[in-house]
């Protein structure tokens, strides 16, 4: 049986505000946390056994999604106590990991591509590992890829000159293998173990490494930019679980959660998700903003390229503009003349 596993450890200091009084993995895409996201896809790709790896220092993960059974998993959770990198991330799940083969995703990036597949790569070449791989893609910030014919040949982390045509796409199918080849490699000179020293040991000790294609979107979500670029592809695709808990606002990029009140004369533009139980006054407009739950917009009220917090009030004749990069208002806070 294949399980998964998800790294959630990080801190999200990027993110600040929004991670002041949540964990980066709780930060919420159309009204459903960045973690739940991922731990969906796996779902959905038959996999319901589904560790996480997540920071001590809070068990605010655990506490909202328990043992995972509302959202039809089952959950395991395992600390990393330092942060010494991706490898030692994995490393901390081998023994919750056991005997098994598992998909290796990472909990702040958000895909639209389908797990399945990679799921299927990995029944394909059983007994091997398999590297979800994009065409092109930053070398600057992901790890480079050569293959010959359908294996992976050498992974670079971030070479200063690329050698090969494909950048990982962040996620991976293992078998337990990837354990011992972890316990190999040596830190960098900050004290990390990267995953893909670990993934070129395997390469070395004559072990099959093969790759697979990821098309579709992916967002790796560090700063507030990167949310309002993942919420743009979720209203993109309205994939089916969007579609069950969501529907369409007034415009067709707009998506609204559950008892959403609009009062007379209110205007949705741009790429926006208005969230649950959030109430927008009369002769008011959003566009190209993400609110979450029960924030309150007064009357006569502006909000463009803004990232409003769960309850936030903005008072009548308020405008709530970014300039650049997304206005971020944290959770419960009243926008005041000197935010506008």
């Amino acid at each position: 049986m294949i399980k998964g596993l998800i790294l959630a450890a990080g801190r999200g200091t990027r993110l600040r505000p929004l991670t002041d009084r949540r964990p980066k993995p709780l930060v919420p895409i159309a009204g459903r946390p960045i973690l739940q996201h991922n731990i969906e896809n796996l779902r959905d790709a038959g996999i319901d056994d589904i560790v996480i790896v997540v920071n001590p220092d809070s068990d605010e993960v655990e506490r909202y999604f328990g043992d995972g059974s509302r959202i039809g998993v089952r959950l395991t959770y395992v600390a990393q106590h330092e942060l010494r990198g991706t490898a030692h991330a994995v490393y901390q799940a081998r023994d919750a990991v056991g005997d098994s083969p598992f998909i290796l995703v990472f909990g702040d990036n958000m895909t639209g591509y389908r797990l399945r597949d990679l799921a299927a790569s990995l029944e394909k070449y059983s007994g091997g590992s398999v590297l979800a791989v994009c065409a092109g893609g930053d070398h600057r910030k992901h790890a480079v890829v050569c293959v010959d014919g359908d294996r992976v040949c050498l992974i670079e982390e971030r070479p200063e000159v690329p050698r090969g045509p494909y950048t990982c796409a962040g996620m991976y199918a293992f078998t337990p293998s990837i354990f011992p080849a972890i316990e190999k490699i040596q830190p960098v000179a900050n004290g990390e173990y990267y995953l893909p020293h670990a993934i070129q040991e395997l390469i070395n000790d004559g072990q099959p490494v093969y790759y697979c294609l990821a098309e579709g979107w992916r967002v790796n979500i560090n700063t507030p930019a990167d949310m309002m670029q993942a919420l743009a592809y979720v209203v993109r695709d309205m994939a089916d679980g969007y579609r069950h808990a969501l529907r369409r606002g007034a415009a067709p990029e707009v998506l609204l959660g559950a008892n959403v009140h609009l009062d007379e004369n209110v205007s949705l533009g741009g790429c926006s998700y208005i969230g649950s139980g959030c109430r927008i006054g009369s002769n008011s407009y959003i566009g190209n903003s993400m609110l979450m739950e029960n924030v309150l917009v007064g009357s006569d009220c502006v909000v463009h390229n803004a990232i409003l917090g769960q309850g936030v009030v903005v008072p009548d004749g308020t405008r709530a503009l970014g300039d650049g990069a997304p206005l971020v208002v944290p959770d419960g806070r009243v926008i005041t003349p000197s935010r506008n």
